[in-house]
């Protein structure tokens, strides 16, 4: 599905705010461009991995790196 949002264009996968998925975890909408979209989907594909795992990863490692470095703990 595609919008813009300024002159940038958007693709947008429509899943209902807040809603509960079947393992009973809430998800929110999140909104990118249409080029970074493609960049997560051939990261996507290439590692055989939802959207959802693919970005859990992506935030997870960069939140362990950003706080780590922000502490001083780089061991």
């Amino acid at each position: 599905n595609n919008n813009t949002v300024g002159n940038l264009p958007m693709k947008i996968e429509h899943l209902p705010m807040d809603e509960e998925n079947k393992e009973g975890t809430k998800r929110k909408t999140l909104a990118v461009d249409e080029e970074t979209y493609d960049l997560l989907q051939r990261i996507c594909l290439h590692n055989r991995r939802s959207k959802i795992d693919t970005l859990r990863i992506m935030i997870e490692n960069e939140y362990d790196y950003t706080f780590r470095v922000r502490d001083g703990d780089m061991h």
